[in-house]
């Protein structure tokens, strides 16, 4: 049963085309569905980045001719990027002490649900989702202490992933 971030992360204003809006309001929840036996909680998701596929490409040329072609080569996954506004909670740091530990199984997979915010209370009716799938944490990241500062403090969490879908309603 996947877990669902409660976080409404609106990205726009209240009203669209203005201040150069081109998309209606919208949010996203973040759900992870955990391998066996690793901890299955995220927290409050503020910011999704890492949403990269990227093929190499080839240069060849055939015998004798002047003109280069070009082929696929192979295929590279980003690097999923979770960030939450730092807590007590330290499931993020748990997640990653099993993979320190050798525990950790990869073949859970994490869910980004984006949604309209239209609706009661503007939770919206979801409008697609990016799942990402056999993932495992390869980097934990504390908040940065920094005493001049008083901004809020984030903690990251970053995923390999193996593959990647966009199921769109």
């Amino acid at each position: 049963m996947p877990l669902a971030t409660p976080f409404n992360a609106a990205r726009t204003s209240q009203t669209t085309g203005t201040s150069g809006d081109r998309t209606p309001m919208f949010s996203f929840n973040v759900e992870i569905q955990p391998a066996a036996g690793a901890p299955g909680t995220m927290g409050q998701v503020t910011e999704v980045s890492g949403i990269e596929l990227e093929t190499e490409r080839h240069d060849y040329r055939d015998g004798s001719q002047l003109i280069m072609s070009t082929s696929a080569g192979r295929h590279k996954n980003g690097v999923l990027v979770l960030k939450r506004l730092w807590t007590h909670d330290t499931s993020w740091y748990e997640m990653r002490k099993t993979v320190l530990h050798g525990k950790f199984q990869v073949g859970g997979s994490i869910s980004v649900v984006f949604k309209n915010n239209v609706g009661p209370k503007g939770q919206g009716n979801e409008v697609g989702r990016l799942n990402f799938i056999e993932v495992w944490p390869i980097k934990h990241m504390s908040p940065t202490l920094d005493s001049k500062n008083s901004a809020h403090l984030d903690e990251t969490l970053e995923f390999s992933y193996n593959d990647i879908n966009w199921v769109l309603k």
